[in-house]
């Protein structure tokens, strides 16, 4: 993501879009899932930044600012799933997708 706060601002909210822009609930909540499952695999990595474990030439605002754009990322994702659930007018099979992506061994409720 870009250095720039709305720049990153505008990627983020264009990326969670992408939720509402695909027609279909169950391809909607595909690419949820993958989207989950990606940042799961690399949340330590962002962590770590986060928590100093690597060496790097940065500042403390810096690293903060790093991952203060990963978080905005994943409210903007919550806020399109909401959205999406919204759409498909909570049906069952909608929420209890939903429901395992986030809950389901290795999810980001696991």
């Amino acid at each position: 993501m870009s250095d720039k706060p709305l720049v990153q601002q505008m990627l983020a909210t264009e990326l969670a879009e992408l939720l509402m822009t695909i027609s279909s609930t169950d391809a909607s909540l595909a690419f949820l899932r993958g989207f989950w499952e990606c940042t799961v695999r690399e949340w330590n990595g962002i962590d770590r930044l986060r928590y100093g474990a690597i060496l790097l030439s940065f500042t403390l605002s810096n690293l903060k600012g790093r991952i203060d754009k990963y978080y905005m990322l994943i409210r903007r994702f919550v806020n399109s799933s909401f959205r999406l659930l919204i759409r498909a007018e909570w049906s069952d099979s909608a929420c209890a997708e939903y429901s395992d992506i986030l809950t389901k061994e290795g999810g980001p409720l696991w």
